[in-house]
């Protein structure tokens, strides 16, 4: 795990997007669409920003999301398929081949997971770009989350750390706005990726990146699991290291 500290979010931002679209390029170069995992959070945004603007568009891409709320209709502003075109995928260059495998959660959960799973490529995701909870969750794998879950995809309670961190970030007005469920691509799914980079923003962070860096792997802080990953980047902002050693 390599960890680059920024002191800016435009680093931050550019740092991500050279790692990114060398990911992007290499599927690319070998003939092939790449294949990419996104996060939706505000974490992502420098990164997301910064990708835009690289010179990897002209060629096929398909992009998958990692989480979706159960029951929160599609166009709803806080569902993450919908912040991803929004927020990246409609501010590409015109005519940029790429599809958005979008998870369908609006109907019945478990046939949403189960047809998510056989979207997902048959092989490792070229990248994956995520950030961490302030619980330590990846996707909204929260602790005490299967680090060997043999499904790819789950439907899953949404432990209360992860639906007030929602609020906290102004995406919902109050907890009780926030669904309880949730559709995720599980842990080893995630890192079933050639290169990760994983992007943490703030102070709210700073105790999840220090259980992240400091404790052994453990599903009580499911982001110690990219330490079992042989590619990852963690870029973080000097307010989300202020409590590492």
């Amino acid at each position: 795990m390599e960890l680059i500290q920024n002191h800016t979010l435009a680093e931050l931002g550019a740092d991500g997007a050279r790692i990114a679209a060398r990911a992007i390029a290499r599927a690319h170069g070998e003939g092939r669409e790449a294949t990419v995992l996104l996060a939706a959070a505000p974490s992502q945004v420098p990164v997301l920003d910064a990708l835009v603007g690289a010179d990897v568009h002209s060629r096929p891409v398909r992009y998958f999301h990692m989480d979706e709320y159960v029951g929160l209709p599609a166009a709803a502003p806080q569902a993450f398929g919908r912040w991803l075109e929004d927020t990246y995928l409609a501010r590409l260059p015109q005519g940029s081949p790429y599809v958005f495998e979008r998870i369908d959660a609006s109907g019945a959960a478990s046939a949403a997971a189960s047809d998510y799973a056989a979207r997902l490529p048959d092989g490792d995701f070229d990248l994956v770009l995520c950030g961490i909870g302030v619980n330590g969750h990846l996707a909204f794998n929260d602790p005490g989350a299967d680090l060997e879950d043999p499904e790819p995809v789950r439907h899953i309670e949404l432990a209360e750390a992860s639906r007030t961190q929602q609020v906290d970030e102004g995406l919902f007005p109050e907890l009780a706005a926030v669904p309880r469920h949730a559709i995720t691509v599980t842990v080893p799914r995630m890192l079933a990726a050639r290169t990760i980079v994983c992007s943490v923003l703030g102070a709210a962070k700073a105790e999840a990146m220090r259980a992240m860096l400091e404790n052994a792997v453990t599903n009580e802080v499911p982001a110690t699991a990219l330490k079992n990953h042989p590619d990852v980047t963690v870029l973080a902002d000097l307010e989300a290291l202020s409590r590492v050693a």
